[in-house]
């Protein structure tokens, strides 16, 4: 919603993008676990033995294959990678505001 307020439209992160990595990562193991995937069903289990400060360890079941895959999730590393484009997407964001305020004094 800034980009979309300060710039105009929408910035798509670049690929591979940890925002989207994040985004997908949250949806599909806890925000809308039970059918999520593309062009097939996937489905999620996380176990709390697995949950560490740094990350956490869950399965998927492919339903288009009737396979589960054993995944983990490093957050630490993600989130470093995350912080850094939020920065990156925030700069260009400064030179915006600071002409704003100075339209506004």
């Amino acid at each position: 919603m800034l980009c979309r307020l300060f710039l105009g439209s929408w910035i798509e992160p670049e690929l591979p993008s940890a925002w989207k990595t994040i985004r997908d990562l949250r949806n599909l193991t806890i925000g809308h676990p039970i059918e999520r995937g593309k062009g097939h069903i996937r489905r999620s289990f996380l176990t709390q033995i697995s949950l560490r400060d740094d990350g956490f360890d869950y399965q998927v079941w492919h339903k288009d294959t009737s396979t589960l895959s054993f995944e983990r999730a490093e957050l630490t590393a993600l989130l470093t990678e995350y912080a850094k484009e939020a920065a990156e997407s925030l700069q260009r964001l400064l030179p915006v505001l600071a002409a704003a305020t100075d339209y506004e004094a």
